[in-house]
């Protein structure tokens, strides 16, 4: 159960990633990250890379892959700060949830360590029929959704450090369709990397090598393109630090690409690029300078700078980038002229913490330009606030206002999303209690259709509009823990769970009001009541 709850509560993460599902189970979705529809853009998982063509929802593949889920970034390393052991231990945890219309989860995490070594063995299934059935397969296969298949490396010895990772992807999904079966999406992933880093007493060497390759095939009646399309995509980053001058800290890197392409037998796209640059550290400040070269003999500078700083009880953090990436494909294919795209983007963060209370404000703004020509932006302003209420009582709250057009935006003008949390150790004297009652309301949603949900391209017109009225929708999930199980219930939008009773509560409202639908691909979503275990074993 924890792993849709985090799937849920991820919306509640102030400033980081809001995520707008198409189903409750988490299979597909949109995701905003940083004020920024996320879509054509890079991501990584610890030292696994994810080309961002088609996989632009992380939650899909489950709690080990999107736990780590981090937007990829020209100086960025995925390097996760972990402490090794200096001990053997194993560990192994077991998440089981199991609810409405067939929803059933099922991950298996084993950890082994020993000193200065752990191994990582990590799976996981999901299986739902959704609301109408639109994810049963058509041909009667009983094949969950989705299986991750994910094994971790990671080692020091004399200073040497070594982070590796590999893992299997397969989805295998029916689609909503007007025939008489459901379509069917079949997609598989194979991903490797690995991060290496030498020691640190003078210059510092850090290398990230990483692999991806994925085929896929869609069968609907209302998708054109039915032959497989395969991606196949390398990256190899390098840099090198410790050019200590004056108080300066400077470091050299690179970050070598290439991308290949294929969706019919006449459509094919192979590009390489690189990206070179200087990067300085002085006191609050970093900044990266360089340039792209693009194999289309088209080379581009790039700039990152970010300064921070904190005091007593503030914190500060102001981020300006303008990189180069290549389109879309659909982008490409539509004009072969469209092949890099400039973003350009900006952060203000400002926070404050007092003893109960956190409290702050994010600003987000962004603009993305192919060939001079502007094709979209989004400009986005987050107030937030978590304080205690009164000792085990809590309440987390946040209002964003947003605009921009479907480019670069999800066009919903304002969101409002609160949290109310209640935990008590020891109730009665025999087990830890959680409760928690969450929820959001999606105001102002402009008339334009969303990210395409099998493409990944947020294109205008792309299918009929959705009844945009405004969307309020609350949850309810309450939790007991007795020394390492953790047994969990909980209830996806109350209101429709219980609308005979939310009708006399609401006179205004008819039956079926309190359906929501984010995607008009997708029908309706209406409730989801599940029960889970979480089980931790230890040796």
């Amino acid at each position: 159960m924890r792993l849709l709850n985090s799937f849920l509560f991820s919306s509640l993460l102030i400033g980081q990633t809001y995520n707008l599902p198409f189903d409750w189970s988490g299979q597909f979705g949109i995701s905003t990250v940083g004020g920024r529809l996320f879509w054509n853009s890079d991501w990584t998982s610890g030292p696994l890379l994810f080309d961002g063509t088609y996989t632009y929802y992380p939650l899909r593949y489950g709690n080990a892959i999107s736990a780590l889920f981090q937007p990829a970034g020209t100086h960025l390393i995925p390097l996760t700060i972990y402490q090794l052991p200096d001990t053997t231990s194993t560990t192994t945890t077991l998440d089981y949830e199991r609810g409405d219309y067939n929803y059933d989860l099922l991950a298996i995490d084993a950890d082994f360590k020993t000193p200065g070594r752990s191994v990582g063995l990590h799976g996981f299934k999901r299986s739902y029929a959704g609301r109408e059935g639109q994810f049963f397969h058509p041909k009667g296969n009983t094949s969950p959704l989705q299986q991750t298949y994910k094994v971790d490396y990671r080692s020091e010895n004399k200073g040497w450090l070594i982070d590796a990772s590999t893992a299997r992807l397969v989805t295998e999904s029916g689609l909503p369709d007007s025939g008489a079966v459901n379509g069917l999406l079949e997609d598989e992933i194979l991903t490797a990397g690995i991060i290496t880093r030498s020691p640190g007493e003078k210059l510092q060497w850090t290398s990230h090598f990483a692999l991806f390759q994925q085929w896929r095939r869609i069968d609907a009646s209302w998708y054109g393109d039915r032959k497989k399309q395969f991606i196949s995509r390398r990256m190899w980053k390098q840099e090198l630090d410790g050019f200590n001058i004056e108080g300066f800290s400077t470091s050299l890197g690179m970050d070598l690409n290439t991308q290949s392409i294929s969706k019919t037998d006449t459509v094919q796209r192979d590009i390489d690029w690189a990206v070179t640059y200087a990067r300085v550290k002085w006191k609050g400040i970093n900044a990266s300078f360089g340039g792209s070269y693009f194999s289309s003999d088209e080379t581009y500078r790039n700039i990152s700078v970010e300064y921070s700083n904190s005091w007593k009880f503030l914190s500060i953090n102001t981020e300006f980038s303008e990189q180069y990436r290549p389109t879309h494909i659909h982008i490409w294919e539509a004009n072969h002229n469209d092949l890099i795209e400039r973003l350009i983007r900006g952060v203000l963060s400002i926070n404050a913490e007092f003893k109960n209370v956190k409290t702050g404000i994010n600003y987000f703004n962004g603009v993305s330009k192919i060939n001079s020509v502007e094709r979209g932006d989004y400009s986005t302003v987050e107030l937030f606030n978590q304080l205690v209420l009164y000792k085990q009582l809590s309440f987390k709250g946040s209002y964003s206002l947003q605009k921009g057009n479907f480019y670069l935006s999800d066009e919903i003008g304002k969101k409002i999303q609160f949290q109310l949390a209640y935990k008590k150790e020891h109730f009665f004297n025999r087990f830890d209690l959680s409760a928690n009652l969450y929820g959001e309301g999606l105001l102002n949603r402009k008339e334009s259709n969303l990210l395409s949900p099998l493409d990944g391209v947020s294109l205008e017109n792309a299918g009929t509009s959705l009844n945009l009225s405004d969307i309020w929708l609350l949850n309810f999930d309450v939790s007991a823990t007795i020394s390492t199980m953790t047994i969990t219930w909980s209830v996806r939008n109350i209101l429709q769970a219980i609308e005979p009773f939310a009708l006399k509560m609401f006179p205004d409202k008819q039956e079926g009001d309190f359906l929501i639908q984010h995607h008009s691909t997708f029908p309706p979503m209406g409730r989801l009541v599940s029960f889970g275990i979480h089980w931790t074993f230890k040796d």
